[in-house]
């Protein structure tokens, strides 16, 4: 009989060698009935009770009670700490699975787990209005995920204010609807990020679809890195973003490597995102084929819908696809206050974009051409130029150039060339006129300029040369292109200079001045010259385009030091670098401690908006001492201690050329050391680690360390 009972305890032992997760106690602090994930739900005292009936297997206890049954019914009540089982399986039941109830919810998951079936944390807080804050399990340790991956995971959650993304880096292959409507509908989410999908290839069907729609307090969001992915399938990020109201600026998706995508290719992409100013245009370069849907020509059909506030559209390449498919994009007329929109296209592709602006093509409705910073597309008269006059402030905005003044400050921020005069100047296409007294007209490119006359091309009683796009302008004299009484120059289309004063304008962007010295360089800038007076900048001009939102350079994360992180800010407008302590100061919160901080950057001077952006602290890498086999397949990993941390994660795969599925184990903070162990005889393993810091139930996770390689497992 004792023989009996030491074999079955044998036996028992061998059981749970097999299966060591099925009770272990996990990061949320109760021991799990099984593999799968387990939600901590802390009910606020001022919590209403909840009685649900529980869904898909899954179990709750009170802390420091038993599970209940599966799909028992259970009471959640005020000021009292329960945690929620889910077994991992395939299942694809669309009801929540946390309790609608007044609540903060932490949740983990089984760590020896790499593989996901179909609906894994599908609708697991949909429709939880009551929820204050929800976290996500890491999920760091997962290779390959099914269909409907985390699918409305958070979506009709009213009250959230804040929402993490599970890590994703190591994902190699997903299924249809991943991530889809993940925050759909939950207006009081200030902050959002997007999951680490680098290392895909393949998007499936409604990827991303309605992703962050009708998040209306969402002032940013960013966009997943696609740049890898060269296949999707329907509706690939289609209502990404759509009716997020307070959303200032969005780019677009990578998809230069997308080479095919199914129907509804980003269809209706930002619709109804009303205050959006600057959103990116895909690239389609690598597109070979988009299937359409019905009779619509419908990939980026509708795209951007409802943006009454958008007023620049940004390219980083060429038409590609659409140079030969025309789309709706609807965007509305009244996007802007002249009923026109602006796009910012790389100078080699210019004549690509203008062609789509031809009747039946993409951009016809639109009325779109260029802004600052590039060539100019429109060069129809009059569109956008004016003439500034003597002795009176005058602006006119427009199009790129600009005109100076005589004896006053004359700011022309429009078409491509502009004039001066004391009295009527009448510029129209590329041209400008100067003149004293009289009337003077400049077109086709040519400039015009005179005193006591109408002249043409030259000077004042005497006919000067000025050939298209040059200017000349003098008094009782004969002139090449320039001033009277003095040296100007003009060249390229634009204007020279005016009385008493060296002019000088080597662009087709920008007139000089009366009384000073004006001089800018260059169309590519787009900037304009100078007024009387005073020393004209490409900044000063940049920053009269109120319209543009300045472009400030995301933050890299940093590294812990104990210290305050102060990294440097930079700030461009209008393709021009502004300066720190002159056109904006920078202020840091939070830079100390591992966590997010944040930076403020306050303009000054003509730059007048305020804005915040945010950076990661993480703690510091870690270093691999040694890993070396064992025993009988195992390997022992110790590494470096680091202070501060919550835990490690220790990530290993068998070397090989084309080796790529990682496994990770987690390890308490107070040790230093792990036994891997159930590997494969005879064979070289590859091994890294990390740290992590849970702040507000946040994890910023460490850069991996150096991998370290093993010899031969015996």
């Amino acid at each position: 009989m004792k023989r009996l009972i030491v074999c079955l305890c044998a036996a028992l032992l061998s059981l749970l060698a097999v299966v060591p997760s099925a009770f272990a106690k996990w990061d949320v602090g109760y021991t799990a009935p099984g593999s799968g994930v387990v939600a901590k739900i802390v009910v606020a005292p001022d919590a209403s009770a909840v009685t649900k009936k529980l869904v898909r297997n899954s179990r709750a206890a009170e802390a420091g009670q038993e599970w209940c049954d599966p799909e028992d019914t259970f009471t959640f009540n005020p000021g009292a700490t329960y945690y929620l089982f889910l077994p991992i399986e395939d299942n694809t039941d669309a009801h929540p699975v946390l309790p609608d109830i007044k609540a903060d919810v932490t949740v983990d998951m089984d760590s020896t787990v790499t593989t996901v079936g179909v609906g894994f944390l599908q609708y697991f807080a949909h429709g939880c209005n009551s929820i204050t804050s929800l976290g996500v399990p890491d999920t760091s340790h997962l290779v390959s995920v099914g269909s409907k991956f985390m699918f409305a995971y958070a979506s009709n959650c009213e009250n959230l204010a804040s929402l993490a993304v599970p890590d994703t880096s190591h994902l190699e292959s997903i299924g249809d609807d991943f991530m889809e409507a993940y925050a759909c509908v939950s207006p009081s989410l200030t902050s959002l990020d997007v999951p680490d999908t680098s290392h895909l290839t393949d998007a499936g069907n409604n990827f991303m679809y309605s992703y962050a729609s009708g998040c209306t307090n969402l002032t940013s969001l960013d966009v997943p890195d696609t740049s890898n992915i060269s296949s999707a399938g329907i509706h690939f990020m289609r209502y990404y973003a759509s009716y997020c109201t307070s959303l200032k600026s969005l780019s677009a998706p990578d998809t230069s490597s997308l080479k095919s995508a199914g129907p509804r290719f980003l269809e209706r992409y930002a619709i109804g995102c009303s205050s959006l100013t600057t959103l990116g245009i895909p690239d389609t370069t690598g597109l070979t084929h988009v299937a359409a849907y019905g009779t619509e020509d419908a990939p980026m059909y509708h795209y951007a819908e409802g943006c009454t506030s958008l007023n620049t559209l940004i390219a980083s390449s060429g038409p590609g696809w659409l140079t030969d498919h025309d789309t709706d994009w609807l965007i509305p007329d009244e996007a802007a206050d002249d009923g026109e929109l602006d796009i910012q296209v790389p100078n080699d592709h210019l004549a690509e974009w203008e062609a789509l602006r031809a009747d039946g093509k993409t951009l016809a409705l639109n009325k779109v051409r260029s802004v600052s910073g590039y060539e100019p597309v429109d060069n129809s008269a009059g569109d956008g130029e004016n003439g500034a006059s003597t002795d009176s402030t005058n602006t006119a905005p427009g199009g790129s150039g600009n005109g100076g003044s005589n004896e006053a400050t004359g700011t022309i921020p429009g078409g491509n060339d502009n004039g001066s005069s004391t009295a009527t100047d009448t510029p129209s296409s590329n041209g400008s006129g100067s003149s004293t007294e009289d009337t003077v007209t400049a077109g086709g490119g040519e400039n015009n300029a005179g005193t006591d006359n109408t002249n043409a091309a030259g000077s004042d009683e005497t006919t000067g040369s000025g050939t298209n796009g040059e200017s000349g302008s003098s008094a009782d004299t004969t002139n090449t292109p320039g001033s009277n009484e003095s040296t100007g120059t003009a060249s390229g289309d634009d204007a020279g200079s005016s009385t008493e004063s060296t002019g000088t304008a080597p662009s087709d962007e920008t007139s000089g001045s009366a009384e000073s010295t004006g001089t800018a360089a260059d169309n590519k800038d787009g900037q304009a010259g100078n007024s009387p007076d005073t020393a004209g900048t490409k900044k000063d001009d940049a920053l009269k385009a109120d319209a543009q939102k300045p472009v400030i350079a995301p933050i890299k994360n940093r590294t812990y030091t104990g210290k305050a992180i102060k990294p440097a800010v930079k700030v461009t407008w209008g393709g021009v670098t502004l300066k720190a302590g002159t056109d904006y100061t920078v202020s840091y919160a939070k830079n100390v401690k591992i966590g997010t901080a944040k930076v403020t950057v306050k303009g000054k001077g003509k730059f007048t908006q305020t804005y915040t952006l945010t950076f990661k602290i993480v703690p510091k890498k870690t270093k691999v001492k040694s890993a070396k086999p064992a025993g009988k397949r195992k390997v022992t990993v110790r590494w470096k201690k680091i202070k501060g941390i919550t835990k490690y994660q220790v990530s290993y795969r068998v070397k090989a050329k084309h080796a790529k599925k990682w496994k990770t184990k987690t390890v308490s903070r107070k040790k230093v050391k792990r036994v891997l162990k159930k590997l494969k005889h005879g064979k070289r393993y590859q091994i890294r680690v990390r740290s992590y810091k849970t702040v507000a139930k946040v994890r910023y996770y460490s850069a991996w360390s150096k991998i370290k390689k093993t010899k031969k497992v015996k």
